[in-house]
């Protein structure tokens, strides 16, 4: 619980660690103060304020996540941005198991990506490099028997390579 003490007419206060110890009225706190300091003309402290720093907020993605669900029949496409990379998962949420990954670091894609050299050598932040992912995850789910997904694109604008991804998987014959 919260202690008080006057220390030269006015008062510190010790921050108890949990906020569900605070009186939740100004009424109920003002025996404590009047107790510790003789007098009620200070507002009792309030509790902790949350946390209002940015890193601290859940990310954007969990109410899609909350959304979707890959199952057996219906797997998820995963797909994962950063600035140099793209990937992509086929997830059954239901086993918890990942059936087939792609990324521009598997290496058939990157030997693909660098095949031209130097000069005709395409970047791994390319739209092209996103269209060979999509490409190859296609590849892999109708070799695995998988038809149907789910597309998730994990809180990313459903532009440029998230939609390149998007747009090859589907004539490599995924359906979502």
């Amino acid at each position: 619980m919260a202690a008080t003490q006057c220390l030269l007419g006015r008062r510190s206060t010790q921050v108890a660690s949990q906020a569900s110890t605070w009186r939740s009225s100004p009424e109920e706190r003002a025996p404590e103060v009047a107790e510790t300091c003789g007098d009620t003309d200070f507002p009792a402290p309030s509790p902790p304020a949350a946390a209002a720093h940015p890193f601290l907020l859940p990310p954007q993605n969990t109410t899609q996540n909350k959304q979707l669900s890959g199952t057996p029949e219906r797997p998820r496409l995963a797909v994962f941005r950063t600035n140099e990379h793209i990937y992509a998962q086929v997830i059954d949420d239901v086993a918890g198991r990942t059936l087939a990954a792609a990324s521009t670091l598997t290496p058939e894609i990157k030997q693909a990506l660098t095949a031209g050299g130097e000069d005709g050598a395409l970047s791994t932040r390319s739209v092209a490099a996103a269209e060979a992912v999509g490409k190859k995850i296609a590849e892999l789910c109708s070799a695995k028997g998988i038809a149907t997904v789910a597309y998730d694109r994990g809180g990313f604008a459903y532009h440029g390579r998230i939609s390149a991804l998007a747009d090859a998987a589907r004539e490599g014959g995924l359906q979502f």
